[in-house]
């Protein structure tokens, strides 16, 4: 993924995807809404990358606990940010919410 340098000193960026991923324990897709919060320090997210990011997490072989480890996981390495927050937030049984932070 691309990444910008920080030239504008942005601090924190706060923001909600929606992906569609594929639970192979309950051998059914379901919905999950990702919000992410990150604290940048040198670099930034590309939007169009996130975007993309995303929408290629659709169909994904991943229960909910490895969809917020991969999403984190993923933002780290890229953006190596101070501080990050990632919640998945799904219905698939009932309503759960999963976080993973640093």
């Amino acid at each position: 993924m691309k990444t910008f340098e920080n030239t504008m000193k942005v601090n924190r960026m706060k923001f909600t995807a929606f992906t569609v991923p594929y639970c192979r324990l309950g051998k059914n897709y379901y919905h999950a809404n990702v919000e992410c919060e990150i604290e940048f320090q040198e670099t930034i997210v590309d939007l169009l990358d996130i975007e993309a990011y995303f929408k290629g997490l659709n169909g994904a072989d991943l229960i909910d606990e490895e969809l917020v480890a991969e999403v984190f996981k993923t933002l780290q390495d890229v953006y190596k940010p101070a501080r990050l927050r990632v919640t998945v937030r799904t219905a698939s049984h009932f309503p759960l919410e999963i976080t993973k932070e640093m």
